[in-house]
């Protein structure tokens, strides 16, 4: 998974890295007049490139089934985890796991780790049922190590920490389970992780605010990010198609 990233990533940089040498070359051998023979097949080429790019599809089979084993294994119901945001301490549009590349990057918010006040909070959809919950959202990781407080409503329920290597790790605090699933790097981890909430924690009929506040770090670089889709657990699902 993360070696065929890695690959893609590097075809694109060699192929851009080609057509620029090329265009320059052209432009020394006769600033005035440059000829591009080939420009027309090379065009081609990229353009034909970046249509395969864009039939990628937006979460591989195989990223799908480690994420779907997962969740199996739970005795909860599995819900959209993401609706609309409360409140951010930072805010931009960031690179995301999903392909193709023209849709990587999303609205995303953040806190930061070093900074004491920081904290991101936001909604899920109403549940129906009250019962334990997974909630599935979208989401990254700084890559430098560090502490983050994940609380349901006003209450504190899980600390755990940020950074590189999060794979395979599940943090669990009394009935609180927390697992990401990391997809892509981008200077930051992006991905999708997947809390469970107990069901004392779900009131039918209404949404669940979850907050994640900074508690310790030594960088910048160490923090937790949530990505703008609200259609992360349909994706899990494979009801979106891609």
């Amino acid at each position: 998974m993360k070696k065929a990233a890695k690959i893609m990533r590097t075809a694109i940089a060699l192929l851009t890295t080609a057509f620029g040498i090329y265009l320059l070359f052209a432009l020394i051998l006769c600033p005035v007049k440059p000829n591009f023979p080939w420009l027309n097949m090379a065009t081609g080429l990229m353009n034909e490139f970046f249509q395969r790019m864009d039939k990628k599809p937006l979460l591989y089979p195989s990223q799908r089934k480690q994420i779907q084993s997962y969740l199996r294994g739970l005795d909860s119901q599995i819900e959209e985890g993401f609706a609309s945001i409360d409140l951010s301490s930072h805010e931009d549009h960031r690179q995301t796991y999903r392909w193709p590349v023209t849709w990587r990057k999303t609205c995303s918010w953040w806190e930061c780790n070093n900074q004491k006040k920081d904290e991101v909070s936001w909604f899920t959809p109403p549940l129906e049922r009250k019962k334990n919950t997974t909630f599935i959202f979208s989401g990254a990781l700084g890559l430098e190590d560090g502490k983050a407080e994940l609380s349901i409503g006003e209450k504190p329920v899980l600390l755990w920490e940020t950074g590189s290597n999060q794979e395979n790790k599940i943090w669990v605090q009394d009935k609180y389970k927390l697992r990401f699933f990391p997809l892509n790097v981008f200077g930051y981890t992006s991905g999708i992780f997947c809390l469970t909430v107990p069901a004392r924690d779900i009131t039918a009929g209404k949404p669940v605010r979850i907050t994640v506040r900074a508690k310790a770090a030594k960088s910048k670089y160490s923090y937790f990010l949530l990505h703008k889709y609200s259609d992360t657990c349909n994706l899990v699902n494979g009801k979106i198609e891609g």
